[in-house]
């Protein structure tokens, strides 16, 4: 799975530390990061598609073999014996990499322990989940857990300390409560409104609103500070040590599309809300989004509508680029940007120059647990797709007919020339004349 090392472009920079699970697992890896030693991680995240179960084992033998040449003969072994080893299963695997080269070759017997590392297990399932029973995920996780469990309990000498960071989710609890899992692992726990988290957070706040304050200083106004410690104390209050609170915060308030920080920190105190952090985070959602133009929703919930889609109407084609997006959707290019306005604190939008090669993606997981929900704050404006299943099919059949006929110089109806489908359309006419 690509971008799961933790020194990977995808985690560059790297969230700051003391600020969630993930950022201590970022800090506890580069901190062991030196020359004589094989560190390994898998960053599982749903949003950027590294949560495939069934590549779990071979990313991290993968990145055994890049840093060991002695397991990399090994794989290459392995793979010239039985080619379609890989493709069996997990438990399979685990013997055919792990238990063999490391108990029976002795491979990295005397060295410092290769460490292995898996942050945020309880985002491994496969991507298509919200069609599947729970159990059947549930039960993988667990299963990765007993693989690893039983190895370091029957091989305590084996070269290899393993490191797991997930959410305290009741099925893993459960199982790590287990009497012969319990006995193999040793428990940290991270308690996100410690009063240490707490402080964290309000450091945090403090290094972004200096940064806010060094980007607008026509903004911040003289003879006072800005923010005030009563708002510094009132945001930290909500957030509760809950980073995806704080940090969709601050990216609202900084929001370049608005360049009004002073505005946007009133609009924030005003929907702030006490208790629980997820709450506040809802209502924050919703405030957002409620700015929206009346106008141009319609396209937000499309376009939102398509990327919530794990394999949804849209499976066969697949491909999260913004430009392939508004091509299947119809949506122009200034359309689309438009609709998007209101939402760079909570997406990852491309510029108009890189959509053909870039994906709108969420900066955060709970923007999209929020998106699921059905709850009374957004149901009147629900960001799923607003047709049937079978209505939504013909739709994309004819858009996929339009492309294809546009494609191949028929006519098409409804495309303009402003459209990302006329525009490549274009392009791709030039360059076949180009070759001619």
């Amino acid at each position: 799975m690509a971008g799961a090392e933790f020194d990977s472009s995808e985690r560059d920079p790297p969230p700051p530390a003391g600020v969630g699970k993930s950022a201590i697992i970022q800090t506890l890896a580069e901190s062991e990061s030196r020359p004589d030693r094989v560190i390994v991680t898998l960053f599982f995240s749903a949003l950027n598609g590294r949560n495939d179960p069934n590549r779990v084992l071979t990313t991290l033998a993968y990145q055994l073999a890049v840093q060991d040449p002695s397991y990399q003969a090994y794989v290459v072994e392995l793979m010239s014996r039985d080619p379609r080893s890989l493709d069996k299963s997990m438990g399979e695997q685990f013997r055919k990499l792990f238990i063999e080269p490391f108990t029976q070759r002795d491979i990295g017997r005397g060295s410092t322990p290769w460490i292995i590392i898996l942050d945020g297990l309880d985002e491994c399932r496969p991507p298509d989940t919200r069609s599947q029973v729970e159990t059947s995920w549930e039960h993988t996780q667990c299963e990765i857990i007993g693989l690893i469990s039983t190895f370091v309990s029957e091989h305590p000498s084996a070269p290899l300390l393993w490191i797991i960071s997930s959410c305290p989710e009741s099925h893993l609890r459960a199982f790590f409560s287990h009497t012969d899992i319990y006995a193999a692992h040793w428990e940290v726990e991270v308690p996100i409104d410690s009063d240490e988290a707490c402080q964290d957070m309000e450091r945090y706040l403090r290094g972004e609103f200096e940064n806010i304050c060094q980007k607008y200083p026509d903004h911040i106004p003289l003879g006072s500070p800005w923010p005030c410690e009563c708002n510094i104390s009132m945001i930290t209050d909500s957030a509760h040590g809950h980073f995806a609170f704080a940090a969709t915060v601050m990216r609202f308030i900084e929001d370049p599309d608005i360049g009004d920080p002073i505005a946007q920190l009133k609009h924030i105190l005003i929907c702030s809300v006490e208790g629980n952090p997820l709450a506040a985070l809802d209502v924050l959602y919703t405030s957002i989004l409620q700015r929206i133009n009346p106008a141009t929703l319609s396209l937000t919930k499309r376009i939102l509508g398509y990327f919530l889609s794990a394999d949804g109407y849209f499976s066969p084609l697949y491909a999260p680029l913004l430009t392939v997006a508004c091509n299947i959707l119809n949506i122009e290019q200034n359309c689309a940007y438009s609709a998007l306005q209101k939402l760079y604190s909570m997406l990852n939008i491309p510029q108009p120059t890189d959509a053909g090669g870039k994906s709108l993606t969420f900066h955060h997981k709970s923007f999209t647990d929020y998106l699921y929900k059905s709850t009374p704050d957004i149901s009147n404006i629900s960001l799923c797709w607003s047709l049937p299943e079978k209505s939504a099919q013909v739709q994309l059949q004819w858009r996929i007919y339009a492309i294809a006929a546009c494609l191949f110089g028929r006519y098409v109806r409804n495309v303009t020339e402003n459209s990302y489908l006329a525009r490549f359309s274009q392009s791709i006419s030039v360059q076949s004349s180009a070759d001619t």
